[in-house]
């Protein structure tokens, strides 16, 4: 560290001059930039929250939060129509088999 006691008293002491400049600096960046850094991560922290608590929401109207949601509706209606597919499905190969063995003769044709 320099010494001023050397120095004549109207003169100011270089150390103390660049220190009060770095202060100064200092005090300005946290004024301006270090606020503005502030503000965007209070921002940006605020939009965060708001996405989770949508997809909070989202998920509880998806799940039924404990009661009867959307996904057992869902589930419901994909047995009922996979039921419908099968029935059909077979019913469908059943004609499709009466209708080989009546073009090959198998009922007492030629």
């Amino acid at each position: 560290m320099i010494d001023c006691e050397g120095f004549v008293p109207s003169v100011p002491c270089p150390v103390e001059s660049q220190t009060q400049q770095l202060l100064q600096e200092f005090r300005a960046f946290r004024d301006t930039e270090w606020r503005t850094h502030r503000d965007q991560v209070s921002q940006w922290r605020e939009e965060d929250r708001a996405r989770i608590v949508a997809l909070e929401v989202k998920s509880k109207d998806i799940s039924g939060n404990g009661q009867p949601g959307r996904m057992r509706d869902v589930e419901s209606r994909t047995t009922v129509l996979e039921r419908a597919f099968w029935s059909v499905s077979g019913a469908l190969a059943a004609a499709d088999m009466y209708l080989a063995m009546l073009s090959h003769g198998f009922f007492g044709g030629k």
